[in-house]
């Protein structure tokens, strides 16, 4: 039989082959991102993507370096790079630890990126607060947040866990349209107020708190619940107790963020027995700031807290207060307030 001569193309060959036959240093630009790309489309192989990618980079830097500077809007437009792929070939060309928000629209497309932190190699300093400050600009039903790790080392440290709990616990089910309301009717309710601040309390309260910002068009501070590196030691601080994970908490505020010339609204999504509210008004109080009020979601009536507020002769508005829950059979009745909308 006459031999078949078979003809391989070593120049567009696996990139993975080449990379382990002949090292990271003999293969072209366009070989090693394929090796981060992984696969190709039915048209392209993986290099002949990575190449349509490399082409994007022009202006100030040509080549692998120059991807720092492509959107991800960009890298989306090119068959084959969906968002994850986008967002890996960013986050790969980082020597330091940063954080990109993706804002999604109802039918999960992206509208904006956002890079939030370029931190140190160790953490990321990004806050929920920022992250759905940003999210609420653009009006998205969902986000993602994605961070690299320049150490190679994908194991998520303390940090990346502590975040990512925050966040998932701000913004579980959280209902935008609905806060949107509520944030109305507060701006209605406290309507003349000079209020130039909204406080809260992390982590619950912030998603409703940065919605209601946005209605009175005023920035919003939220007190931690731990000291962090991106706290100075100039701090407000004081002590609340939770009943719910049984354990008191330090409260710290910076200085920077609270002072004698602002005009707080206070915001927090449930009030029981008033311990972070009154944590909160501490701070305020120490700051010599002016409390010009206090909203609440939901207020629960057959305990202490609203009582021991409205005794002070702050201005409490809970849009909804619960005066008896039965665990039978699952009733609860609420308190007529013929005053809200």
């Amino acid at each position: 039989m006459p031999e078949k001569n078979v003809q391989v193309n070593t120049d567009r060959g696996l990139p993975y082959e080449r990379f382990l036959q002949f090292g990271p240093e003999n293969l072209t630009e366009a070989e090693l991102l394929a090796v981060i790309l992984r696969t190709g489309t039915k048209e392209d192989s993986a290099v002949a993507l990575a190449e349509k990618v490399l082409a994007l980079a022009t202006y100030p830097r040509e080549g692998l370096l120059g991807l720092h500077d492509v959107s991800v809007e960009e890298l989306m437009e090119i068959r084959g790079i969906g968002m994850v792929k986008a967002v890996k070939l960013k986050c790969r060309h980082r020597d330091t630890e940063c954080v990109y928000l993706l804002c999604l629209d109802a039918k999960g497309q992206l509208i904006r990126e956002k890079k939030l932190s370029d931190g140190s190699v160790n953490m990321a300093l990004i806050s929920p607060r920022e992250i759905f400050l940003e999210a609420l600009k653009d009006k998205a039903v969902s986000l993602i947040l994605v961070h690299n790790h320049p150490s190679g080392d994908p194991t998520p440290s303390r940090s990346d866990r502590e975040l990512t709990e925050n966040v998932a616990k701000v913004g579980n089910q959280m209902d935008i349209p609905l806060f949107r309301e509520m944030a109305k009717e507060w701006k209605r309710l406290f309507a003349g107020k000079p209020v130039n601040k909204v406080l809260t309390i992390e982590a619950s309260g912030i998603g409703i708190a940065a919605v209601v910002a946005s209605e009175f068009n005023v920035p919003v501070v939220f007190a931690k619940k731990s000291m962090s590196i991106n706290l100075d030691y100039d701090n407000y601080e004081t002590k609340i107790q939770s009943f719910t994970h049984k354990k008191i908490y330090n409260v710290i505020v910076s200085k920077k963020f609270l002072t004698p010339e602002d005009h707080v609204l206070i915001i927090d999504d449930f009030l029981a027995n008033g311990c972070a509210l009154m944590g909160l008004l501490e701070l305020a109080e120490e700051a010599g700031a002016t409390v010009e009020g206090i909203g609440i979601a939901v207020e629960k009536g057959f305990q202490q807290g609203g009582e021991l507020i409205r005794s002070k002769g702050i201005q409490l508005e809970s849009l909804a207060i619960v005066d008896a829950m039965d665990s039978t059979t699952g009733e609860i009745t609420f308190r007529p307030q013929p005053n809200q909308n």
